[in-house]
């Protein structure tokens, strides 16, 4: 573990520099408060993926926590397949006020250009525990063939 180094600056500390911290807060807060909610990078969560290939076939496993099978949508188009998540957290009626609410809307979203070796039309994916896991086949002029010796 690193340790990390906080300087204390109290307001008028903060005040007293040059312009620069103020703006950059002020700008901070502004596209915080009027921010659509467009910005990808804002609004995409990133989770790891893994690909590897063997002889047979292009394998993909994506973590994909908290969604659901019917919550996934993978196509492929052109070439390249597309991986994207996406739901909605219902807002629970409970007693008194709410403190903080943070789970409300999540999505995800990667894409990956595909070998042409691979069957577009054969791949088989399942999602179970947050990962979702495609085999993507080779086609079978691709595969390599043992070639016996006389």
């Amino acid at each position: 573990m690193l340790p990390v180094l906080r300087q204390n600056n109290t307001w008028p500390d903060r005040l007293s520099m040059s312009g620069d911290w103020l703006d950059r807060e002020f700008g901070r807060l502004v596209r915080n408060v009027f921010s659509d909610g467009a910005s990808e990078a804002a609004t995409t969560a990133k989770y790891p993926v893994n690909i590897w290939e063997d002889d047979e076939a292009v394998h993909i496993e994506a973590e994909l926590p908290g969604f659901t099978k019917d919550e996934v949508n993978v196509t492929i188009e052109q070439g390249t397949l597309h991986i994207a998540a996406q739901h909605d957290h219902e807002q629970q009626q409970r007693n008194g006020s709410p403190v903080l609410t943070e789970r409300t809307w999540s999505r995800y979203y990667r894409s990956f250009s595909l070998p042409t070796a691979v069957q577009e039309d054969n791949v088989s994916a399942t999602c179970e525990h947050g990962i979702l896991s495609l085999t993507l086949p080779k086609r079978p002029e691709v595969k390599p063939r043992r070639i016996q010796v006389k």
